[in-house]
């Protein structure tokens, strides 16, 4: 009898739990920490975009909204593999698969070289740098080998339109033009040169191609990029532990010397006809004979008066010597969605499931960047397929794939939103919410992005803020002024968007981002606050883009 209680209690407490999931008003630590274990695991490998970890992970995730019962509103088609390559497998009547599938190029140096020629006191010094720990070729141009002088032209940007032209009054023809990268103004929004120029380039997504076309319209034969610095990166943190250096040939010192990272664009975009290769931190400094001095002061002095005044390096001659290697994939980003009672609106809520894969001998398991971001997304996903009422609007999670690439997989999705026949009215953006900075020593501070015009979305993040269990202190930031992730195509296109992110620290883009390390308790927070905003967003849609 004691035992016949005993079951009919565990069926009672069982019954009682699953009702309790049903309707629950708070996502908990169990509902995102398996997704997060899983895809941080070495199973994947560092998840890379177009290698097998980076497709086993697009699987999981599409077997995830299936057992959800999310609708699939990716292609019609499917692809396997052929003799020669991938090939289209239109599905049976009017299915759906959770992939958005789409094609990238994937490029790197066949053969790659680049030296320096510097004249110092009648002698003439040759520096052969090395690949992929001093200089790495970024946009691709077939073969070349060439012999020339560097000039500086600022950020390489000349806009009729705006009255700023960093090629005025210099003759770059057959010579090599040093640039810096983003636009002017940007270590410094409040700047004229932002004002005029930066923001409005950066919000109509001028890209380093079309600086490419700018440097062959003027005549130039290759560009060499010199990161601005006065722009403080992650990359420049002190690293504890092992010596493991973030993987950007802008770190300081040398990005790793075991693996050439590979260069992915969109099919015909990547073709540059110009050579383009970016320098580290101290050939940068060499080449500009007084170290960074010199640049700083040349930015300081452009943001203030928004007028560029290019120079010729003098006594130094570029030599480089370059042959592409290439090979086309199809990657896929995973679409599910809840339907809502009103169609025409869609939240999308997304992060990007993509990281660095393997590097020489070790996995990049890339937890906090950016299994936290996909698990918190799946989450938030499972959160709302297992209410009973319908949401007022669609809500669509997405995962996107190639953001360590630069965002490729969002900006497909956003080029492609004619598909979606639904306009978004907010963008909810994941991407590391797992840790801590090194300052936030207390572990309750978030950065929270939205753009500059949604002043009312930003009040009401705040007020929510102020309303949970334990606030968090707020970092709120103009998210249109920056690009670092997913939610920059969604800003350019007009979208709201809101970012979360909890803070750099030592483990980004190392080895050593590991699921352990993990601060569970605070992404439980910070997954907790995002569904209270998509629930404001979804009974306030008139109120989200308000200034």
């Amino acid at each position: 009898m004691k035992r016949n209680f005993l079951v009919l209690a565990f069926l009672i407490g069982l019954i009682t739990s699953l009702l309790g999931q049903t309707n629950r008003v708070e996502i908990k630590v169990r509902d995102f920490e398996g997704h997060l274990a899983f895809l941080s695991s070495g199973w994947f490998e560092g998840r890379e975009t177009g290698e097998n970890g980076g497709y086993m992970a697009a699987d999981y995730i599409a077997s995830q909204m299936s057992r959800m019962g999310l609708l699939p509103i990716g292609d019609r088609v499917a692809y396997q593999s052929g003799q020669t390559g991938l090939l289209k497998m239109p599905l049976v009547g009017s299915d759906q698969v959770y992939n958005q599938f789409f094609p990238l190029e994937r490029y790197g140096a066949g053969v790659a070289s680049l030296g320096l020629e510097i004249a110092k006191e009648g002698q003439s010094i040759r520096y052969l740098l090395k690949d992929s720990t001093d200089f790495r070729f970024v946009l691709r141009s077939g073969s070349f080998e060439l012999d020339a002088s560097p000039v500086f032209v600022g950020y390489g940007v000349a806009s009729e339109e705006l009255g700023y032209d960093d090629y005025k009054g210099i003759d770059v023809r057959g010579k090599v033009v040093v640039l810096i990268s983003g636009f002017p103004g940007q270590d410094d929004v409040n700047s004229l040169a932002w004002k005029k120029v930066g923001s409005v380039l950066e919000r109509k997504g001028f890209s380093n191609e079309e600086k490419a076309q700018i440097a062959l319209k003027n005549g130039a034969s290759m560009v060499i990029e010199v990161r601005n610095p006065l722009i403080k990166s992650s990359s420049q943190m002190p690293l504890t532990g092992t010596a493991i250096k973030p993987l950007s040939i802008y770190a300081d010192g040398v990005s790793d010397e075991q693996y050439s990272d590979l260069e992915f664009c969109f099919p015909n975009s990547g073709d540059s006809e110009i050579p383009w290769a970016k320098l580290n931190r101290y050939w940068a400094s060499r080449l500009f004979g007084q170290g960074e001095t010199r640049l700083e002061d040349w930015i300081l002095q452009n943001d203030k008066s928004a007028r560029s005044s290019s120079f010729v390096f003098n006594d130094t001659r570029i030599f480089s010597k370059y042959q592409v290697r290439k090979s086309n994939i199809m990657v896929s980003n995973l679409l599910g969605m809840i339907k809502g009672e009103d169609t025409t609106k869609t939240i999308v809520i997304g992060a990007h499931y993509d990281h660095l894969g393997r590097r020489g001998d070790g996995i990049y398991y890339g937890s906090d960047d950016n299994a936290s971001g996909t698990a918190g997304m799946l989450s938030l996903a499972e959160y709302w397929s297992k209410r009973d009422a319908k949401p007022k609007y669609n809500l669509l999670f997405a995962a996107w794939t190639g953001e360590e690439k630069g965002k490729l997989g969002s900006k497909w999705f956003v080029k492609e939103l004619k598909s979606l026949r639904s306009e978004i009215i907010l963008y909810m953006n994941f991407d590391m919410i797992s840790r801590s900075s090194p300052f936030d020593v207390d572990c309750d501070s978030i950065s929270v992005g939205i753009p500059q015009n949604c002043t009312n979305l930003k009040t009401q993040v705040g007020r929510l803020n102020a309303q949970i269990a334990t606030p968090f202190k707020l970092d709120q930031w103009n998210s249109g002024a920056h690009g670092g992730s997913d939610y920059a195509p969604f800003i350019g296109a007009g979208v709201p968007a809101v970012a979360f992110f909890s803070g750099f620290h030592a483990d980004y883009h190392t080895p050593t981002d590991r699921f352990y390390k993990a601060d569970l308790t605070k992404m439980n927070r910070i997954v907790n606050l995002a569904n209270q905003i998509i629930i404001w967003a979804l009974e306030n849609q008139k109120e989200i883009g308000k200034p």
